[in-house]
């Protein structure tokens, strides 16, 4: 044994000792001082990651700025105007064959021109506020009649007072429409014709019975003498006998007046087809020679109203699409031929997003004034016509706009006691370029903060 490992005889310990026991001591130190140490410093990997998972605030300064405005470019898809279906109204006749195609397809049916004959007889083409109800004879009055004479005049056919009665110049007007498309006028019924002729002899008749009676009231048929006389009872029988005469012709003159009005060319609503607009297109028609009763099918398809495309503007856009502007269309696939084209319609903000809306904001409509060559669903391209000059003005980031309600607005950030405070501002886009839009507000300023992200 070595001896300084063992203790003496007074309890000390070896020097060798003594030094493990003090290392390890301030080991144990240094440990719990790095743990006291690592709870109050962080690694720039922990502060990246705090940063990653927070959403920090990014603002733009409101700045006066020049900016060119952009032609606005967006793209939407025709329609051309409201298709209907043209069915024949069966008749006492059983079979309903066409005989004729006046219209065809592709062709324009123009208020006042026939689109077909069916079973003898034209089917014409009215632009009338509502269809016609019944068949119209002479002597018949309503709204019905006052309409039809309201756009016989602005066919040249009718010259007359506009009095809501189916008279004889109105029929007259209706026999003038029928020639001009090349169709016999509707025929009078056998009746009518009987009771006016009927009427007519009977006028005749009295009327010579009338003339060949002796007229006793003329001076020298008269009694100079005062005073009743013997002849006094035979001038008043005959004078009752002239005037029942007098009556009887009179009432049959009424009789042939109003025989000459059912007499009078009637209108058969089952003969005219009425037209929304003044003009349609034919879409698609049958082949001569089908007998549309047979067969229960529509006789044509028509395609009326006005042709229109119709697309999403967002916030920014819609200042460019104001009311009555006007705008050019190209088709997506070719950029050659230009239609021409104004803003009809602007509607309310919108969230709602579809296929063919895929952002929120207004919808605008667009009504062409020759759609010629395009056809039904073309997807065109509609652009602003107005020539861009540069715009001066309040500026911020397209990006700080944000819609509240329907109106657009940016929300301005001011700093109060070391605090962020975030209010709404309403504001006018009156131009849109270089990624800024030109603004107007009574509350907005220079050098306000607004919010681009957060």
């Amino acid at each position: 044994m070595r001896s300084e490992d063992v203790v003496d005889s007074r309890g000390s310990i070896p020097s060798r000792t003594r030094w493990l026991w003090l290392w390890g001591a301030g080991c144990v130190v240094v440990i719990i001082m790095a743990f006291v140490a690592g709870m109050f410093v962080r690694s720039p990997w922990e502060a990246a990651i705090a940063n990653a998972e927070s959403t920090p605030t990014v603002t733009a300064v409101v700045e006066q700025r020049t900016i060119n405005p952009e032609r606005d470019l967006i793209t939407g898809t025709v329609t051309l105007g409201r298709d209907e279906t043209v069915t024949v109204i069966a008749t006492d006749t059983p079979r309903q064959v066409v005989t004729q195609i006046h219209t065809k397809k592709g062709e324009t049916l123009i208020s006042g021109t026939s689109l077909a004959t069916v079973s003898g007889r034209p089917l014409i083409a009215l632009h009338l506020p509502f269809d016609l109800y019944r068949d119209i004879h002479g002597g018949d009055s309503g709204d019905d009649v006052t309409a039809l004479q309201q756009e016989l005049t602005a066919l040249g056919h009718y010259s007359g007072t506009i009095d809501g009665t189916y008279g004889a110049r109105t029929a007259a007007a209706v026999e003038s429409l029928y020639n001009s498309v090349g169709a016999q006028p509707p025929a009078v019924s056998a009746d009518a014709r009987a009771t006016l002729t009927e009427a007519r002899a009977e006028l005749r008749a009295l009327r010579t019975a009338a003339s060949a009676s002796p007229t006793l009231n003329t001076p020298e048929h008269q009694d100079t003498t005062t005073g009743p006389t013997a002849n006094d009872s035979t001038r008043e029988g005959t004078s009752d006998t002239t005037r029942a005469s007098a009556n009887d012709i009179t009432a049959a003159q009424r009789r042939v007046t109003e025989a000459e009005q059912q007499a009078l060319t009637p209108l058969p609503y089952t003969e005219i087809w009425r037209l929304s607009t003044p003009h349609a297109t034919v879409v698609s028609t049958v082949k001569k020679g089908a007998d549309l009763a047979a067969t229960d099918q529509p006789l044509a398809t028509l395609r009326s109203g006005d042709s229109t495309v119709t697309f999403r503007a967002t916030t920014s856009q819609t200042s460019a699409f104001t009311q009555g502007s006007p705008v050019d269309i190209n088709l997506t696939s070719d950029a050659t031929q230009t239609w021409k084209a104004v803003v009809t319609k602007v509607s309310d903000f919108t969230t709602e997003v579809g296929d063919n809306a895929p952002v929120p904001g207004r919808d605008i409509t667009v009504t062409i004034e020759d759609p010629t060559g395009l056809h039904q669903d073309a997807s065109v391209i509609v652009r602003t016509t107005t020539a861009a000059t540069d715009v001066h003005g309040l500026a911020v980031p397209i990006v700080a706009l944000r819609n509240d309600a329907g109106r657009t607005t940016v929300t301005v950030i001011t700093t109060r006691n070391g605090d962020d405070e975030r209010t709404s501002i309403p504001v006018t886009v009156t131009a849109t370029g270089d990624g800024y839009s030109i603004v107007e507000s009574t509350e907005l300023h220079e050098g306000d903060r607004v919010v681009i992200s957060e």
